[in-house]
């Protein structure tokens, strides 16, 4: 399974999730979006049918009907009903209980809980590539 750690910068959290979204529907990479917290997938839910009004993500926020019909799932349990290859994990950075169901997951998180999350994620072995975001939006590798 490769990581990767995106460090977004002040702000731009929502808007760099929309981006790697976007990259991945348009490549037909299916999707979870997991976080332990509910409130911020239903306010990710909402900011998906209304980020850009001539833009549509299909996307389904967990519980609903046809998940496996969904290429982009938000959830708050371990959980791949719409078989994704991709996990965007935000909010945390334990990959134990989703290991065996993807190939590629993203450790998404702003800059102001960078401290922690790389203390985190300095146990992982091998340290997961890492991305930091400027505040002019560039991306620079940073490990």
């Amino acid at each position: 399974m490769e990581e990767i750690a995106y460090e977004a910068a002040s702000g731009r959290l929502d808007k760099v999730l929309v981006k790697l979204l976007e990259k991945a529907f348009s490549s037909k990479i299916r999707v979870v979006v997991h976080s332990p917290i509910s409130e911020r997938l239903a306010a990710l839910d909402d900011y998906l049918w209304v980020y850009h009004p001539a833009t549509f993500l299909p996307h389904a926020l967990s519980p609903s009907e046809d998940a496996a019909l969904q290429p982009i799932w938000l959830t708050d349990k371990v959980e791949n009903p719409n078989q994704a290859t991709l996990l965007i994990l935000l909010d945390t950075q334990d990959t134990t209980l989703f290991a065996h169901m993807f190939e590629k997951v993203f450790f998404l998180f702003p800059s102001e809980e960078a401290e922690g999350v790389r203390k985190t994620l300095a146990e992982r072995d091998p340290f997961p590539l890492y991305w930091r975001q400027s505040p002019e939006g560039e991306w620079i590798q940073v490990l």
